[in-house]
């Protein structure tokens, strides 16, 4: 249920906003609109209010505004018969609008108190032969900047570092005498498998989610949000170093070193059970990793609309990137559909409401994008029509080419969604 809630919201607020810009410059500049629809027919409710008819509809593939005339100048309150810069502003405006839209969403995910991780990141290795290892980066040095952005946490430095890859950066870094040096080294497009774009694994850490009751964890006093730091004075950097250790000391007492949520540091001690409730395992928590410790965060209006801004740029260069990146060979091709996209939204809103509007965010770019491919039945087909009629002075093509071409183009791409939802199906179902 979850899932499909959360799927109708992001889809609601992004195809809204869409179809508003749309509506709103089609309204403005005297162009009649017939319909105002979200979703696509058939229809499941509908009423008229003035000239235009507002609809829901059932298949959640995306929305429409029928404008009149939209290739016949001849209509009553055509938009073909207004001048090309109309045109382009109202084919555009959706896109605008999708564009404009994350800065509101990702300022209200920064408002709302949301988890966040702000912590030293430390390497742990280096690749032989990488940016990092020429660039004279070593395990246990500090990545304080990248470009002169703060790095808080390893998703930090993730999210820069494809921002700019191929892109020569300075890269300021704390050894571990304590002394600070700017490296410059240049993330690759197509690192070898198993690295990141300049060949470091950073330390991470074990952190509780959740526990359960009367468990050993529950006992030793563990909280959520606490950070496994060791195990008998052997270091846990992952759920695979949690589950080895443990494994090997089932019905043994062992102390266990955790950092708090205060950044304090206690040894607890618990005895891992060997045949524990289902689904609980031996300490009877849940965990997860992370760079460092989680802390609650909520920023005030003036700090998150600034914030919001830059991280909707940020998603441009990396849209950007992962496109250069797809079509270079460098990265994977991977489409989803409805299906698709409907199970990650699921996935994302388990973690919050935070990461669920910087995902609408995601969507919301990415639509706005495609949007404006030069594509039949898009917006950025119809505005190849407008772009073309401009360079051949004023003539335009034949009204009834125009739309017999875009009609094809949407059956096209009603083609395209099903095939790629059937796609989809299939790879939900082989546990993907």
């Amino acid at each position: 249920m979850l899932t499909v809630l959360s799927f109708l919201g992001v889809i609601l607020v992004v195809i809204f906003a869409h179809e508003l810009g749309h509506f709103v410059t089609a309204k403005l500049s005297h162009v009649k609109v017939e319909e105002a629809g979200l979703f696509y027919p058939p229809r499941l409710f509908a009423f008229k209010r003035g000239e235009t008819v507002y609809s829901i509809n059932a298949l959640p593939l995306g929305g429409f505004v029928k404008m009149s005339g939209e290739e016949d100048p001849d209509a009553p309150g055509s938009l073909a018969n207004k001048s090309i810069p109309t045109r382009l502003l109202v084919l555009g405006a959706g896109s605008i609008m999708n564009f404009l839209l994350p800065i509101l969403l990702l300022s209200i995910a920064f408002m709302v108190p949301h988890d966040t991780v702000i912590s030293d990141v430390e390497v742990m290795d280096v690749a032989p032969d990488s940016p990092a290892a020429l660039a004279g980066i070593e395990p246990g040095d500090i990545i304080l900047n990248i470009n002169g952005k703060v790095v808080n946490n390893s998703g930090d430095l993730q999210r820069y570092l494809y921002r700019y890859l191929g892109s020569t950066i300075p890269v300021s870094i704390r050894h571990t005498d304590l002394s600070t040096e700017e490296v410059r080294l240049t993330p690759s497009w197509k690192p070898p498998e198993g690295q990141d774009p300049i060949g470091v694994t950073t330390v991470q850490w074990v952190a509780i989610r959740e526990i359960a009751p009367d468990s050993p964890a529950a006992g030793a006093g563990i909280r959520p949000g606490d950070v496994i730091l060791s195990i008998d004075g052997e270091e846990v950097h992952s759920v695979d170093d949690l589950g080895s250790y443990l494994d090997r000391h089932l019905d043994t007492e062992v102390a266990v070193l955790i950092r708090r949520t205060d950044l304090t540091t206690e040894e607890v001690h618990l005895i891992p059970r060997s045949d524990p409730p289902a689904e609980e395992g031996a300490m009877g928590v849940a965990v997860y990793t992370s760079s460092g410790p989680v802390t609650r965060q909520r920023l005030s209006f003036w700090q998150a609309i600034p914030k919001g801004f830059g991280q909707s740029i940020e998603i441009f260069v990396l849209f950007k990137n992962g496109v250069v990146g797809i079509i270079s060979g460098a990265l994977p091709f991977d489409l989803r559909g409805p299906v698709g996209i409907a199970q990650m939204t699921g996935e994302v809103a388990r973690a919050g409401i935070g990461p669920l509007l910087e995902f609408a965010s995601l969507i919301s770019i990415n639509l706005g994008i495609i949007n404006l491919f030069p594509l039949p039945a898009l917006d950025g087909g119809r505005l190849i029509f407008v772009f073309l009629e401009f360079v051949r002075r004023g003539k335009r093509i034949s009204p009834k080419k125009e739309w017999q071409i875009h009609t094809i183009g949407f059956f096209l791409l009603i083609a395209v969604f099903l095939a790629v939802t059937v796609q989809d199906i299939f790879r939900i179902i082989g546990g993907g």
